[in-house]
């Protein structure tokens, strides 16, 4: 009785062991016998402290809700468009994943791309959620360092050479200069004339007047004005530089890139 008793609780922990490998380790029963090459390990917390988990990223089943971006990476949002940079610490809702790309959307909804699962912490999101389904218990992810604070997801200007302007007179030195007082005052009323178009008078949050520059053999007095610029993440600062030769603003141009403003 002993001996069959014995053959019974061995056979029953050969069961839950085959059963818990089979969850933890699927790639290895494989109907041929052979073994995916696309797995990943990734460490997670139970109730008996760290855990690694294989992953297999061809077979993921069920896809977190959110992930965390932990390295910067840029995207496209359509062909053409102007880079988005992705910071590290952001979250993005996930939409889908297929042959080891992530479609997700910034947390408002309004932006959409493509990244690789490994500039974010997928797999540990995926093994969290794996390591619920086998064990029915609440887990954490070690997630390491984070910002508290979502960065945000910051639209870039092209990064292209400073253009020189057209100048308004002869090139050289100044032959007029203005007081700073003048220089603001005479920025101010090129904006309020409508200069560009792309920001009014109205929207202009700083006015500043910075050094003189030389463009081409040309010299220019500087003027800076910052407004805010409407994106697909919200309101983003953007300082503008005014190019002044003689007393006349010849030209406005993005502060960071050099390209004219429209």
């Amino acid at each position: 009785m002993y001996n069959t008793m014995n053959f019974f609780a061995n056979l029953l922990i050969l069961i839950i062991s085959a059963a818990l490998g089979y969850f933890l380790y699927p790639h290895i029963f494989n109907s041929d016998g052979s073994s995916d090459a696309n797995i990943e390990q990734v460490q997670v917390y139970g109730p008996d402290g760290k855990m690694t988990l294989e992953i297999d990223m061809d077979d993921i089943g069920e896809l977190p809700a959110e992930v965390r971006i932990i390295r910067p990476v840029k995207v496209m949002q359509n062909e053409g468009s102007m880079a988005i940079q992705l910071e590290k610490g952001a979250k993005a809702k996930v939409t889908g994943y297929e042959a080891g790309l992530l479609s997700i959307t910034d947390m408002t909804g309004k932006f959409s791309a493509q990244v690789s699962y490994k500039d974010t912490d997928f797999t540990k999101e995926v093994g969290k959620m794996k390591l619920n389904e086998i064990l029915g218990v609440k887990t954490e992810t070690d997630f390491g360092s984070v910002a508290k604070e979502e960065p945000a997801m910051v639209e870039e200007e092209p990064e292209v050479e400073e253009v020189a302007p057209e100048p308004v007179a002869e090139t050289g030195p100044l032959t007029t200069e203005l007081s700073e007082a003048d220089l603001i005052a005479t920025i101010q009323a090129s904006i309020k004339a409508k200069a560009v178009s792309e920001f009014g008078f109205d929207g202009v949050t700083n006015w500043e007047v910075g050094e003189k520059e030389t463009i081409s053999d040309t010299e220019y007095q500087i003027g800076f004005a910052t407004y805010e610029k409407e994106t697909i993440f919200g309101n983003q600062p953007v300082i503008a530089k005014a190019l002044v030769r003689n007393g006349e603003v010849s030209s406005w141009v993005y502060a960071k890139s050099g390209l004219p403003i429209p």
